[in-house]
């Protein structure tokens, strides 16, 4: 039936491609040697081997686009190695396109005397790391190289491997990879042989994107960019119900439209950003379409120059919206991170020399797409900062992170009053920092604390959500937990508690431990005594103060596998309180990390103050007060509907927190931008809810940059977006950088 499909596919190309021709005959040589061993009754052995050569003869094919040989496209391509891209508004980057080259390099396989080994790379394209980022790395060192036939033909032969090795969802069963796959077939359209093309058309009119998981948010947007590519390409084609150009177009536009008004789905995401984001790249180069063409050109940018904003060493230092473990910030060369990393580099940490380097093989890596040069000099911002983001849509995200240049202390203050999946599916807040010359897992240490999902789980994978609150000033936060809401299940055994995690002793042995406040009331007496752990890594990185309501006992109850975790017991109201300062070891002039160390525990001990109170009832909740060395007073409530007078589970985002700092109430959360930082800022519609902002039915508040700190602020070019109303209702303005 498989052939069939084909040979029914390959008759509708006569619209799509012209015939042929084939030209040059080369041979390939395989070799195989077999050794024979026989054992006769006199127990005497002997071998014998055999070697066998099969030569094949090929007939290479000869792409149409040779026909003009003087007008093949030549680097940088600036429409694509074919020369079917649409024309984007920004030219390459010397430093970007350095990182591509390299990491091409270091992939691909190459002769003894450094000429590109076709070949080999496609034999090898199944155990590449990400195989369609190899595959089209091929395609474009083939073009690299002058288009020679026996690359081209290598190269549709590694496609064809990859096509071949499909179940339903090409490339070993991952949805995930349908996009990926024909984003290559599109920039490499005018390589391909007919019989590529014909098995191409064939695999995709089989899949039927309503079905399962498809209706995901990440899957949702790929279904849709293939829907509407592969509906262009083949517009005689015969695809499944919801398979064709109309039924993608739609939901292309939208959540291109959707960039310019809230975060990318997802923020910060390490395994799904690439999704929810690039995908608009395929559609921005190929869709015949220019109006959405553009729309998702200057989306991307849009949502580059929010990633930029909160860029750090090479990681995004805010907290993650869809990892579901805290192991996400161990790794540097993973996923979504290894895709900026392309744009933004590192000044820090040198990638590239790390022995894990082939995770950077990523769609950024690979692919030619260029982003304004005013953004990737915002994401290079040194210096101490505070960044706050809000988003995406309905049920929002409400995250800060305070960065220095060795560390990024973050929470979360989305209020989980109605949901608890999205916390589940995030990171749990704590600090980060860089361990700059120590191991790999090390450049990406965490501490992290709060209450698990379930019972005698790591941390790392899943937390609860509804039963923690956070408050952030500067290098410091307060955490309240209570379970007022009943969501912990205190049956469960050992439950309930906060785990607690440091880096352990024998991955990262840089680290220094005091826990000799764990269970005995430390600190000054007057302000506040409380029961302290603290951590230093390094002496260029971090120190940490964590300060809390219970004892902390040595964590061996629970699969943490580290020598450095605790956990702590709630309450019989099963309520806690924490306090987490930070400081940098440079901050405490001494000659070694063990004496910086030990002063900064002296000063937190003299200088802080410590307050929990239990809760008392429906409305008086559990609370915690700190004051910091530096004489800052945070105080947070734990706050719901029961004590915000209110039935409405929404209601929490129009709402003043229940928290304040030096006194101060904060604002509540419909009066967030959706990015502020030092170098990106966009408002939303203050004191409307998110929906009112995601229908897109006006105009977006405008996205402003700059290049640095003392610049004048800019607004980015947006594109005719066609909002249902031109102008923004009466009594609702934009806000504009301060």
């Amino acid at each position: 039936m498989r052939s069939l499909s084909i040979l029914l596919a390959f008759l509708l190309l006569s619209t799509h491609v012209a015939a042929l021709p084939l030209a040059t005959i080369f041979t390939t040589t395989t070799t195989t040697t077999t050794t024979r061993t026989t054992t006769t009754r006199s127990t005497s052995t002997s071998k014998t081997t055999t070697t066998t050569t099969t030569t094949t003869t090929v007939s290479l094919f000869t792409p149409t686009i040779f026909a003009t040989p003087t007008k093949l496209p030549s680097y940088p391509f600036p429409r694509g190695i074919c020369g079917n891209q649409n024309p984007t508004k920004f030219g390459p980057s010397q430093e970007v396109e350095d990182r591509r080259n390299q990491i091409r390099k270091f992939s691909l396989s190459y002769k003894v005397d450094g000429t590109f080994d076709a070949k080999t790379s496609s034999e090898l394209i199944l155990s590449a790391p990400n195989p369609n980022r190899y595959l089209y790395l091929i395609y474009l060192e083939t073009a690299l190289n002058g288009y020679n036939l026996e690359d081209i033909y290598y190269s549709n032969q590694a496609a064809l491997k990859i096509l071949a090795r499909n179940t339903k969802n090409i490339n070993a069963a991952m949805m995930f990879e349908n996009w990926l796959f024909l984003d290559t077939y599109l920039r490499a359209e005018c390589l391909v042989t007919p019989e590529l093309t014909a098995a191409v058309l064939a695999y995709y009119q089989t899949i039927e994107f309503e079905a399962g998981n498809w209706r995901t948010s990440n899957l949702s947007i790929l279904a849709s960019v293939t829907r509407l590519l592969i509906g262009q390409l083949f517009p005689n084609g015969t695809f499944t119900d919801n398979g064709g150009y109309n039924d993608g177009y739609s939901n292309v536009k939208g959540r291109a439209k959707a960039l310019f008004y809230q975060q990318v789905a997802e923020f910060a995401s390490q395994s799904y950003g690439v999704y929810d984001m690039f995908t608009f790249v395929t559609v921005a180069h190929f869709s015949k379409d220019l109006k959405l063409a553009n729309l998702a050109d200057l989306g991307i940018q849009v949502g580059m120059a929010r990633y930029a904003g909160v860029w750090w060493s090479d990681r995004l230092a805010i907290q993650c919206q869809r990892c579901e473990s805290n192991d996400y910030h161990n790794f540097n060369l993973w996923g979504f991170y290894s895709d900026l990393w392309v744009y933004f580099g590192d000044a820090q940490t040198n990638i590239l020399s790390q022995p894990k380097k082939s995770w950077l093989l990523t769609y950024s890596a690979s692919v030619g797409y260029n982003i304004d040069p005013l953004i990737s000099k915002i994401s290079t911002l040194n210096g101490t900062r505070n960044v706050r983001i809000a988003g995406p849509a309905a049920y929002s995200f409400y995250t800060e992170a305070y960065i220095t240049d060795s560390y990024a202390i973050y929470i979360s203050n989305s209020l989980p009053t109605t949901h608890c999946f999205i916390p589940g599916q995030s990171t749990l807040p704590g600090v980060f920092w860089n361990a700059r010359g120590q191991t790999t897992l090390s450049t990406r240490s965490n501490f992290f604390l709060g209450v698990a999902l379930e019972a005698g789980r790591t941390i790392s994978q899943k937390w609860m959500g509804y039963v923690h609150e956070w408050v952030l000033h500067k290098n410091s936060y307060v955490l309240v937990i209570d379970n007022v809401l009943g969501r912990i299940n205190t049956t469960e055994t050992p439950y309930p508690v906060a785990l607690v995690s440091m880096p352990s002793t024998t991955e990262f042995p840089a680290g220094i431990m005091d826990a000799s406040c764990a269970t005995t009331l430390c600190g000054n007496a007057t302000l506040g005594q409380a029961y302290y752990l603290f951590y230093g890594y390094n002496d260029n990185a971090v120190l940490i103060a964590i300060a809390s309501s219970q004892k902390f006992i040595v964590n061996n109850g629970y699969k943490m596998g580290n020598n450095r975790s605790f956990y702590a017991n709630l309450t019989d109201n099963e309520t806690a309180g924490f306090a987490v300062e930070c400081a940098l070891p440079s901050d405490f002039p001494r000659a070694s990390l063990a004496e910086q160390f030990a002063a900064f525990k002296a000063r937190v001990l003299s200088q802080a103050g410590f307050q929990f109170t239990d809760a008392v009832n429906d409305t008086s909740r559990a609370q915690v007060s700190y004051k910091t060395t530096s004489g800052d007073v945070l105080w947070k409530m734990f706050q719901y509907n029961g004590n915000i007078g209110t039935a409405n589970p929404d209601d929490w985002m129009r709402i003043p927190p229940l928290e304040s700092v030096n006194g101060e109430k904060s604002v509540d959360y419909l009066k967030w931008p959706i990015i502020d930082t030092p170098l990106v800022f966009q408002s939303n519609y203050p004191g409307y809810w998110p929906e009112f902002y995601a229908n897109a039915n006006y105009p977006p508040c405008p996205v402003y940059y700059r290049p640095n700190t003392t610049a004048p602020w800019v607004a980015m070019e947006s594109p005719n977006l066609e909002p249902k109303y031109l102008t923004l209702p009466s009594g609702v303005q934009c806000v504009s950088p301060q």
